[in-house]
């Protein structure tokens, strides 16, 4: 038998499997993945995971050479396993053809990402394809390729682990002594594994992070197997219950140990009768012993409570032995140590540092042991590993992505297509998963080929050693929640063919009842004196606008008046009068809808209506794809913009309105390579760079605020406008040299009298101080008819305030709200410059009763979803 365990190699699946082939449609190619769908244990704030265990599975069962003896021994089997012990259908001339053809090589290729990896829920890890023929044959090996979820498991709780004692080790330990970090997880599990290949490749994954451990059959394989002959494990002498028993009485057993092994490290277990009173009797003689022979004494409880039994060795310990203050004032004992294995977990290593430093010990005083809870104590399902088809070929050539998308189980839903993983280099290297026709040009895929169809050439599995710096190197650098799978490819997700039924556009479903309160009306009658009766606000209602269609131009003309509630109400009546079938103008339709939401300032309700309209709309794209296959019905450009805006608006996700807005950019510069709507595409460009540089000072990246604006400069050097809008950047981000340099390009390019180049110098002024210069400036702006020219009149009514002269600015403003009263969409601004001047004016009633006029007056012309925070009342 060419197998392992004496096994033919076609029985190394499940049933099941045997039988697709047959069933399989005829195929070019198909493609399929490994993930885990979950991070571990469900960790909601760490979601990292360690990838490992595909080297043994390869070259244990992969990488097998079949033969026909194997086909023969697998057909008699076969032969009687159907039900009724009849014959059972498997894939016998398949079988045949590669032994015959391809050397006896399994015909199957695999990428994978290296051994030791830091992925996160849905990177993939594995990508498996298999062409022509065999196509049906591309998840025969499913089940094997799957078993990397157990090494995968127990490297990430060791890693776990490990970080949580590191914590503890940064708060209380010298640095010269964080070397000792590695040996503070022993691995007591050998006695715990079904069989010795487990306790080998569970063991092996705990070595990935710490070097303690008891199980040699897994010290050996790493150190001979996979690490050319250098050790990586240690162990020390240490006693069992047996030992200490044999003995008469405990302190007869601890002084032959120490005979034996006092002048190293010894470790004995004390709970066989009292441990109490072995600390308090035995402990003082231990320690006197030790003086004499420099070693170290570990002391393992192994019943009672985990905490309260690690205090009290540690207590005794510093009373028998002694102990020293480290430079973090902690407490080091001298020559004895404490270790925990008795029944330890995640969260019990944890309130067990927890209470160890609290009690002003050091961590390093402590060690752990983990057992069954670190090799056996895991399941497939504590990281959701799964292998799902999804691409395939068919022999017409036409290709379909698929994915599984079950109605009831969300979390069960797979990623279409053929996949790519790239470091992304905003996530300091994390892996990011994007479509291979949409992946980064600029950077390596981390899917290395490891089989092609029999061993690849030239390939070599990394060391021992080289996958353990791999795996410190990435948890410690790769953020603990990470973005792992990329916009296009989520998107792209949400348009692939499924069987599920597309929700019709005009589904009543969709919307979010739409509040018709209105916020200025109720704040000015909460402060309205009661004697001083105000006309209500008009409020539209629902039966105004239900049942009849609302044309583009009314539509329009509510959006001119601000009537943000009677366009919301307008839109969703249209939206439901209009045919399912007519999806362009409910798109249309839709867009007016969030932007009434939105300019309400109801972003929650736009945010829920959004993602309504996403499931909704699974089979339109929200971007344009270059892709044979793609819809011909495309969210309107205006509405993926409000959907970028509204992660940060109502989630204060800004990273994700960054994210969308960034794909948007580049699906227009893809339209701009291919010379489509040129001008329209260069003003959208434009205009969703200046929104990326506000949403990366909204997330204080000040790095990526400059980057964006550099680049939009950079393609047109002779804008001033654009040049001005990078200069006022670097003031509003402090950076008042870089500022100065970018105004001088721009006084190179326009005449020095331009209002442009005076509002640059207003602001340079503004930013160092000069405020009368800078009124003036802003002055020679505005002219003589200040309301055409709102943002510099209420600059320089501002520099007032500076110079000592709020009256002033009050009188100025007055004016110019009298002049424009809706200010040329700055009204909320001077409405709180107003109130500002205000407050610097009057206390008391006399402030009250003048900012309650100002809001009856204010009422008598604003619009739908003014924001009442300019009249600054808390």
């Amino acid at each position: 038998m060419s197998g392992p365990f004496g096994l033919p190699l076609a029985l190394l699946t499940d049933s099941y499997k045997a039988s697709h082939a047959a069933v399989f449609p005829s195929a070019r190619s198909a493609t399929a993945y490994a993930e885990f769908r979950q991070p571990f244990n469900n960790d909601p704030n760490d979601q990292r995971m360690v990838f490992y265990g595909l080297q043994y599975i390869i070259t244990t069962y992969v990488d097998r050479v079949w033969t026909d003896s194997d086909v023969d021994t697998a057909k008699a089997f076969f032969s009687t396993h159907n039900a009724g012990h009849s014959a059972f259908p498997f894939p016998e001339a398949l079988f045949r053809k590669f032994v015959r053809e391809n050397n006896g090589h399994f015909p199957i290729r695999i990428h994978a990402m290296r051994e030791g990896s830091v992925v996160y829920p849905h990177t993939p890890v594995m990508q498996i394809s298999a062409r022509d023929e065999y196509a049906g044959l591309v998840t025969y090996l499913e089940s094997v390729l799957l078993m990397t979820w157990y090494p995968s498991a127990v490297a990430t709780l060791s890693r776990k682990a490990h970080t949580r004692i590191r914590e503890r080790y940064t708060q209380s330990v010298d640095d010269n002594m964080m070397w000792t970090l590695e040996t503070r997880m022993h691995d007591f599990g050998f006695r715990a594994c079904t069989c010795v290949e487990q306790s080998m490749l569970g063991g092996a994954a705990h070595l990935l992070t710490f070097a303690g451990s008891d199980t040699m059959s897994a010290a050996y394989y790493v150190q001979h197997v996979l690490n050319g002959g250098r050790a990586v494990a240690t162990s020390v002498p240490a006693t069992e219950h047996s030992v200490m028993t044999a003995y008469r009485n405990e302190l007869q057993a601890v002084l032959r140990v120490l005979d034996e092994y006092g002048q190293g490290v010894v470790a004995c277990v004390l709970d066989s009768y009292d441990y109490a009173r072995a600390l308090r009797e035995v402990l003082p003689m231990v320690a006197e012993r030790q003086v004499h022979d420099s070693g170290v004494f570990v002391i393992r409880p192994d019943s009672g409570d985990q905490v309260e039994a690690v205090l009290l060795g540690l207590r005794a310990a510093d009373r028998a032995f002694g102990s020293t203050l480290n430079s973090k004032g902690y407490k080091v004992i001298s020559g004895a140590s404490v270790i925990q294995g008795d029944g330890v977990t995640l969260d019990s290593l944890e309130r067990i540092l927890d209470a160890v430093v609290n009690a002003g010990f050091s961590a390093e005083c402590v060690g752990f042991g983990m057992g069954g809870g670190l090799l056996q104590k895991l399941d497939r399902d504590m990281m959701g590993m799964a292998v799902k088809l999804s691409s395939i070929t068919y022999e017409d050539g036409e290709t379909r992505d698929i994915m599984k998308f079950p109605k009831q189980g969300s979390a069960k839903v797979s990623l279409p297509g053929k996949f790519s993983v790239h470091a992304d280099a905003a996530q300091n290297g994390a892996p990011v998963a994007f479509r291979s026709s949409h992946a980064p040009k600029d950077s390596d895929d981390l899917l290395e080929l490891v089989y092609d169809c029999g061993p690849v050439p030239g390939h070599a599995w990394d060391s021992f050693d080289a996958v353990r710096a791999r795996l410190d190197d990435q948890w410690t650098r790769f953020p603990k929640i990470s973005r792992a799978v990329s916009d296009d490819l989520l998107d792209y997700q949400k348009l692939s063919p499924t069987d599920t039924a597309r929700r019709a556009l005009n589904d009543v479903r969709l919307f979010v009842p739409t509040p018709l309160t209105d916020a200025l009306d109720d704040l000015v009658h909460a402060h309205t004196p009661t004697d001083r009766p105000t006309p209500r606000r008009d409020a539209p209602t629902p039966d105004a606008f239900a049942g009849r269609m609302h044309s583009y131009e009314i539509l329009n003309q509510y959006i001119v008046g601000a009537q943000w509630r009677a366009l919301a109400l307008a839109a969703e009546a249209s939206i439901l009068e209009t045919s399912a079938d007519e999806e362009r103008t409910l798109f249309k339709l839709w867009t007016y809808r969030i932007l009434a939401l939105c300019s309400l300032g109801h972003y929650a309700n736009a945010a829920r209506e959004i993602r309504r309209l996403e499931v909704a709309t699974m089979g339109a794209s929200v971007y344009e794809h270059v892709h044979p296959r793609s819809p011909t019905i495309v969210w309107p450009f205006e509405l993926r913009v409000l959907r970028a805006q509204v992660a940060g608006l109502a989630l204060d996700d800004w990273p994700t309105c960054a994210d969308r807005l960034s794909s948007l950019h580049r699906a227009c510069h893809r339209r701009l390579a291919r010379q489509t709507d040129v001008e329209l595409n260069q003003q959208r460009t434009v205009r969703l760079s200046f929104m990326l540089a506000t949403c990366a000072v909204r997330m204080r990246d000040a790095q990526l605020a400059v980057r964006v604006m550099d680049h939009l400069v950079s393609e047109a050097p002779t804008d001033p406008r654009l040049t001005s809008a990078m200069a006022r950047l670097h003031l509003q981000l402090g950076s008042i040299r870089e500022a100065e340099l970018q105004f001088v390009k721009v006084e190179q390019l326009i005449p020095p009298d331009d209002k442009l180049a005076r509002m640059n110098r207003a602001l340079y002024a503004v930013a160092s101080g000069k405020w009368e210069a800078a009124r003036d400036l802003f002055h020679s702006v505005a002219g003589d008819v200040p309301e055409e020219h709102v943002c510099a009149a209420n600059n320089a009514f501002v520099c007032e305030v500076y110079l000592g002269h709020p009256q002033r600015m009050l009188d100025a403003l007055q004016r110019l709200m009298v002049a424009a009263p809706r200010a040329a969409g700055a009204s909320e601004e001077l409405v709180f410059n107003y109130c500002t001047g205000l407050d610097l004016h009057y206390d008391g009633a006399k402030l009250r009763e003048e900012k309650a006029r100002k809001m009856v007056d204010v009422a008598t012309w604003a619009g739908d979803g003014f924001n009442t925070a300019s009249f600054k009342l808390q």
